[in-house]
């Protein structure tokens, strides 16, 4: 065992990757990891390198316990080749309690060189999850301590009291800056900037007092255009604010934010900027931060906004009086616009198509979206149609630039919804959404409902279901999927029939409104309708977060990895105009299994095959149950009877997308039942092939295999015709398990 520095230790073993002695940088939340070990947790990362200034979220297992952390490529003295770990305060908290009396001797004894010093480590190992480390504690059981003399304690206590009092005097000092109600404003503030950044940050922080920059300028944006609808100059005249707010972007915001207030705010050590998933992050100084009770927040923006009230009326920018007429003025527009949505949706209604075809409409969507100048197989615009009238929620995945949230629009388009009378809505998910407030709402600090964007769409679409409405969640993994939509995703499950009219459970917990009646009259009946389809696009890479079983089994998972790059410029352009097609077009048919009974020979056919497919699934642990079966039981059946896909073809694409994603992992009985359903769905005859050891020469069999079922699918094949019953699916497996070969583990994605 040879020493390394900053208490690294190095270790041999089992995917443990280095071991650490506990110690005061550590249990203030960062740890430095030695050059020598920075390529084991790169690895750990799918990364060779990471940008000075960027950091990733990773997932750090103790106990049982899941907590997130940063590691970060930081650069210090000029040195680019230093990283680190930063750990959140719940996780350092923690560390505290078990590693207590290394605690203890660190921040009580002060590390006194004339007591022995605890013995307590921790390890880190890999896992086979992507970004995810696991960290053992090792506890020195028989330290105990010696009492230290009356003065040594004294001397001690003194320290941790400077310490706390340099905090304080820092708290004073950021106090005094910003001053208090009474002082003139004239020598301080030239322009609202420092103030409405403040006020900004202080709303949007989280836990830590950091937030997202983007959503901070976006903030600031929406605050000055607010205050431009109310009649009044948002700034002076020489303001580069004021002179772009009539078409103001987030752009010109951040450009003024970094060169005025961010940059003078910033030499004062109050605030500061960090890069994190290469996400821009402004935080609050973490010293400051952590000394702010709650009543200091409400007290920061009692005094700032105002302030920011006073800086207005001695600039000249606006009165009380006026304020209020302009408010009554700006309630009058925000009236003809709603009237004027509600026009276009009843001009809309107005024009349904009535008589169609499921196989007509498919086809003209594939011809409208063709017209628009994209490109997509007529198989995806199938499977997409197929997927949404199963269930209103699917997700499309695939690498990025594959033009997931362009179909989306362009498939919402071709059925008559658009941007501009908001039945098309493209919501873009944020890396820091932790639970389900941007979605559906949350109880402001004066106790009033704050509806999320979601419940809002919601809200219009139960006025209008004669008509479908459309949501794009896009990048949805960018945070994890079960923080922000699990709550969404069990309301969907509670789907039922009532009276002809397929409704779920309530979309908002009564707690939420507290006393809030304006907002129990809004929305406590509010259910998500029947006319509501929600597609989500998925960039799988190792910025982003993996999905969980609940979500998989929840929606049909559509890949898009095959980019035509071709454009045929001499094609003639065909001018298609959009028709505007009922919700009864993507309307579920069918909820429960029992209700299919009129297509019970199909719906019995498709459950023979899964049971089959279940027996080999249970082998590894894997199987499917009651929610996938009867999903892919209507997707079948829909495709069949609708004339979209026969039989074969329809089950083929749901083996792929309801029951391939839920299978992954590291252990060989994965890997013997890749293979034993490789053999089910192609049908290959398993001759001499060896399931206790795929190498390299069996995967080159089954693809060569499968080159001559593509072979024999051609028309003007005339060579010896090989059957495969599921080639798509077969297609898939044959990948995952080339990745289990190389790798030692395999996931769908």
């Amino acid at each position: 065992m040879e020493g390394r520095s900053g208490g690294w230790i190095e270790v041999s073993g089992e995917d443990i990757i280095g071991k650490k002695l506990v110690d005061k940088s550590l249990l203030d939340g960062k740890t430095t990891i030695p050059y020598l070990l920075v390529k084991d947790f790169l690895y750990v990362l799918k990364k060779d390198s990471l940008e000075k200034g960027q950091g990733v979220t990773i997932t750090i297992l103790i106990d049982n316990k899941e907590f997130t952390a940063i590691f970060r490529h930081v650069g210090v003295n000029g040195k680019d080749n230093i990283y680190n770990i930063g750990f959140k305060k719940e996780t350092t908290e923690y560390l505290k309690e078990k590693l207590y009396k290394s605690y203890k001797y660190i921040f009580e004894y002060n590390e006194d060189t004339n007591i022995e010093k605890p013995q307590e480590y921790i390890e880190f190992y890999k896992t086979d999850k992507l970004n995810t480390f696991r960290i053992e504690l090792i506890v020195d059981d028989n330290y105990s301590f010696t009492e230290l003399p009356n003065a040594e304690k004294n001397n001690l206590k003194e320290v941790s009291v400077a310490a706390s009092e340099d905090n304080a005097a820092l708290k004073e000092k950021f106090f005094d800056y910003i001053g208090n109600k009474e002082e003139n404003l004239v020598n301080k503030y030239q322009k609202s900037y420092k103030l409405v950044l403040l006020i900004a940050l202080l709303e949007l922080a989280d836990f830590e007092g950091k937030a997202v920059y983007d959503d901070i300028c976006s903030y600031i944006k929406d605050f000055y255009i607010e205050n431009h609808k109310k009649g009044l100059s948002v700034e002076t005249s020489d303001s580069e604010i004021q002179r772009s707010i009539e078409n103001l972007q987030v752009n010109t915001v951040r450009k003024v934010m970094n060169e005025n207030p961010y940059n003078v705010i910033s030499k004062e050590d109050y605030i500061f900027k960090e890069h994190v998933d290469d996400v821009e992050y402004l935080s609050f100084n973490t010293e400051l931060w952590n000394e702010f009770t709650e009543e200091d927040k409400e007290n920061l923006k009692d005094i700032l906004n105002h302030k920011l009230n006073k800086y207005y009326l001695d600039k000249g920018l606006g009165e009380n009086g006026e304020l209020h007429s302009k408010k009554e003025t700006v309630a009058t527009v925000r009236n003809e616009e709603t009237d004027t949505l509600e026009t276009a949706i009843s001009n809309k209604i107005s024009r349904l198509e009535k008589n169609f075809e499921s196989k007509a409409v498919e086809e003209y969507i594939y011809n409208y979206i063709a017209a628009e100048g994209y490109e997509y197989s007529r198989d995806i615009i199938k499977n997409l149609y197929l997927s949404l009238k199963t269930k209103p929620f699917v997700i499309l995945y695939g690498i990025s630039g594959t033009g997931k949230s362009k179909l989306v629009e362009l498939f919402a388009k071709a059925l008559g919804a658009s941007r501009e009378d908001e039945t098309y809505n493209l919501i873009p998910v944020r890396p820091d959404w932790s639970d389900a407030s941007e979605l559906i709402g949350y109880r402001n600090i004066e106790g009033k409902f704050q509806p999320g964007i979601l419940t809002n769409i919601i809200r219009k679409a139960a006025e209008h279901k004669e008509i479908p409405y459309f949501v794009c969640l896009d990048e949805m993994n960018l945070a994890r999927v079960e923080y922000y939509f699990s709550d969404i995703l069990s309301i969907m499950e509670t789907r039922n029939n009532e009276n002809g009219e397929i409704k779920t459970d309530k979309l908002i917990r009564r707690e939420l409104f507290a006393g809030d009646k304006d907002a129990v009259k809004s929305f406590e009946d509010l259910y998500i309708p029947e006319n509501l389809y929600i597609i989500g696009t998925v960039n799988m890479d190792e910025t982003t977060f993996p999905f969980s079983k609940k979500v998989l089994d929840r929606a049909n998972t559509i890949e898009f990895n095959e980019v035509n790059l071709d454009y045929d410029f001499d094609r003639e352009k065909a001018q298609i105009q959009p028709k505007i097609y009922p919700n009864r077009l993507l309307l579920s048919e069918y909820i429960k299994i029992s209700e299919c009974s009129k297509r019970k020979d199909t719906a019995k056919a498709v459950i023979d095959e899964l049971v089959e497919i279940n027996k080999i699934l249970k082998e590894c642990d894997m199987q499917f149950a009651y929610r996938v079966r009867d999903e892919i039981v209507f997707y079948v059946i829909y495709a069949v009877y609708e004339e979209i896909m026969d039989f074969n073809h329809a089950l083929d694409y749901e083996i792929k997308q309801k029951i391939l994603p839920r299978i992954g992992g590291s252990g060989e009985e994965i890997e013997k039942c890749l293979f034993k359903l490789f053999l089910h769905c192609s049908q290959m005859k398993k001759g001499n092939l060896d399931s206790d050891y795929i190498d390299e020469n069996t995967l080159e069999e089954l693809t060569q295999y499968l080159e001559k079922v593509k072979k024999s699918l051609k028309k003007d094949y005339d060579g010896e015709k090989i059957s495969c019953k599921y080639p798509i699916s077969s297609e898939k497996i044959l990948k995952m398990l080339r990745r289990f070969n190389r790798d030692g583990f395999t996931t769908f994605w």
